[in-house]
């Protein structure tokens, strides 16, 4: 198995259709909301919210509120026992879990210049790839 690069995504963008992003690897950024260690399942939101499973990162020695840079492959999620309660209850038809396999600290990060570099990067690709054609 090769491991792909991870496809720059906001986390509004893979709650909103998850099914689109089932299978690819993903690099998210947000602000890490819970943690759970007995069962390595965490919460990160920026605008919306995602799961991480953190099984593959070891020791998770990141705190509540910091801002985290995750990469990892994004699956659907069919098994919800684990979850807390708040999680739980998604109306979504399909509940996406990323499998985190690096994650580091971003406090720091100017998350709307993030955004704003994300749109001039991902407008840039697109004519790029529009004038190779």
């Amino acid at each position: 198995m090769s491991l792909t690069h991870g496809e720059i995504a906001l986390i509004s963008e893979v709650a909103q259709n998850p099914s689109q992003w089932v299978g690819k690897t993903i690099r998210v950024v947000g602000l890490l909301n819970h943690y759970d260690m007995t069962h390595d399942i965490a919460v990160v939101e920026q605008v919306s919210r995602l799961i991480i499973d953190t099984k593959l990162l070891g020791n998770f020695g990141y705190h509540l509120g910091s801002t985290l840079m995750l990469i990892g492959d994004v699956e659907e999620l069919e098994d919800k026992s684990n979850l807390p309660d708040m999680l739980r209850q998604s109306s979504q038809k399909c509940t996406p879990i990323v499998r985190a396999r690096i994650a580091r600290c971003a406090d720091g990060l100017d998350l709307s210049l993030y955004q704003t570099a994300l749109d001039i990067r991902r407008d840039f690709e697109k004519q790029w790839s529009e004038a190779r054609v």
